[in-house]
């Protein structure tokens, strides 16, 4: 099921405000939406409530202290700027818990990702994070 302000979603609500039951489903996608929300902790809160007991959410942003720096400071729109840091800390302080982070590598660094591992996750164009509804 798709929600959207705008666009042919299947609802058309906010993401403050979702027109749903409380925990009636066992996943949530945010691809790119957290960035441009104004009041994130409202957002996460309905989110978690929609989410079923152990349901997860996974999340996609540009992460700004890696090579999507241009990615989130480019849009006019976006009104946050997340690293790993600060999206973990969101998502803990609104009742989720880190179960994955997914690595997003550019092709270029494949023949480094043995060597610099955790460099290249703090780096990346995108965070991306599996989180769990406690």
């Amino acid at each position: 099921m798709g929600i959207d302000i705008v666009n042919k979603p299947d609802i058309i609500a906010s993401a403050m405000y979702l027109p749903l039951r409380s925990k009636c489903f066992n996943g949530v996608f945010a691809f790119d939406v957290l960035e441009h929300i104004e009041n994130i902790d409202r957002v996460l809160q309905e989110c978690r409530r929609i989410l079923k007991e152990g349901g997860k959410m996974l999340i996609l942003s540009p992460n700004t202290l890696g090579f999507g720096f241009y990615d989130s400071f480019a849009d006019p729109t976006h009104i946050h700027h997340f690293t790993w840091y600060t999206i973990k800390k969101i998502l803990l302080r609104n009742g989720f818990k880190i179960t994955d982070t997914i690595p997003l590598h550019l092709h270029i660094t494949w023949p480094l990702r043995r060597i610099i591992k955790r460099i290249l996750q703090a780096v990346q164009q995108s965070i991306c994070i599996v989180c769990e509804r406690l």
